[in-house]
């Protein structure tokens, strides 16, 4: 069971190329309400019971890898936020990219459907460094 959280959330207007194409962030403004822990001591929620959070988030793309998938909150702290891009990169790494039922003559089976890997993804990842 986890804190209580109201949040409100915008998708950025297109502008700008790349890494910073702003139409793939989207702001974000939360309130987390959490209940004072039973034992006090060790404990790992936030000392506050009330923590407002001003976000910028680039949702995991399976195009874009390791340039996706963070959240940018200065209250979280650093460590919160390489934890959350952490599990945001293996999760979506590890899961199967699509599942896909198949009638056989045995039966039905499953069939998991990779996605093709991208065009001329050197010259794309230099482009986005040298900035063409």
């Amino acid at each position: 069971m986890g804190p209580l959280e109201a949040s409100s959330r915008s998708r950025l207007p297109s502008w700008g190329s790349g890494l910073f194409e702003l139409s793939t962030y989207s702001a974000a403004v939360s309130l987390y309400a959490f209940v004072p822990p039973l034992v006090p001591v060790q404990s790992l929620t936030p000392t506050r019971t009330l923590l407002p959070v001003l976000a910028l988030q680039r949702p995991f793309l399976a195009g874009e890898g390791w340039r996706s998938g963070f959240y940018i909150a200065p209250q979280l702290g650093w460590r919160a936020l390489g934890s959350i891009y952490a599990v945001t990169q293996l999760q979506q790494r590890l899961l199967p990219a699509l599942p896909v039922t198949v009638e056989t003559v045995m039966g039905e089976a499953w069939m998991f459907c990779e996605p093709p890997a991208p065009r001329w993804m050197p010259l794309r990842f230099a482009g986005v460094f040298t900035g063409l």
